[in-house]
C-alpha cells in the first residue's frame, strides 16, 4: 500500500501565498479599472477608456479565490473536503469560467451602446489589442481622438528609441 507524500508546510504556505497574491492582484486590477470606467462615464469625460482585458480578471480572480480557499482548507489546515464542499468548489470554478468568458463581452456591449447613445465615437487609432487583452477609447470629439493618437505615437516613438 502506497501513502501520499505530503509536501513541506513551507511549500504549502508559499503555494497558497502565491495564489493569494495572484487573486488580490487580479481582483484589484478589475476593480480599479471598472471604478475608472464608471468615473469617466459619470463625469461625461471627453475620453472614455474601456479596458476589456481587465474585465476578464474578475472571473480569473474568482477562480483563483476558490483555488486559494481550497489550498487553505486542504493544504494549510489539513482538512479534507466533504462532498458538499467539493461540489461547491466545482460550481465556484465553473461560475468563474462563465464570468471570465461572458462578462467582458457583456460589458463591452453595454459600454459601446452607452457611448453610441451619448454620441461618442470609437477612436480607432488609439485602441490597443493583444490576444484577449484589448483597450478601447471612445471620444466625444475629433480633437480628443487626434490628441490620443498623437500621444500614442509619441510614446511608441520614445519606447523605440
Amino acid at each position: 500500500m502506497q501513502t501520499e507524500q505530503q509536501s513541506s508546510p513551507m511549500a504549502r504556505f508559499l503555494s497558497v501565498s502565491f495564489f493569494l497574491v495572484l487573486t488580490i492582484a487580479s481582483l484589484a486590477w478589475f476593480f480599479l479599472s471598472i471604478t475608472n470606467l464608471i468615473s469617466q462615464i459619470r463625469l461625461d469625460a471627453p475620453i472614455i477608456g474601456f479596458d476589456k482585458g481587465s474585465v476578464y480578471m474578475l472571473g480569473i480572480g474568482l477562480g483563483l479565490l476558490v483555488l486559494t480557499a481550497g489550498g487553505i482548507i486542504q493544504g494549510i489546515l489539513g482538512k479534507s473536503l466533504t462532498p458538499a464542499k467539493e461540489s461547491l468548489f466545482k460550481k465556484g470554478i465553473g461560475a468563474s469560467l462563465v464570468v471570465a468568458f461572458l462578462l467582458p463581452h457583456v460589458v463591452h456591449y453595454a459600454v459601446t451602446k452607452y457611448t453610441d447613445e451619448k454620441d461618442y465615437r470609437i477612436c480607432d487609432g488609439a485602441n490597443y489589442h493583444w490576444f484577449l487583452y484589448s483597450k478601447f477609447y471612445f471620444t466625444n470629439n475629433e480633437t480628443s481622438c487626434d490628441a490620443l493618437i498623437r500621444e500614442k505615437h509619441t510614446s511608441n516613438h520614445q519606447n523605440q528609441s
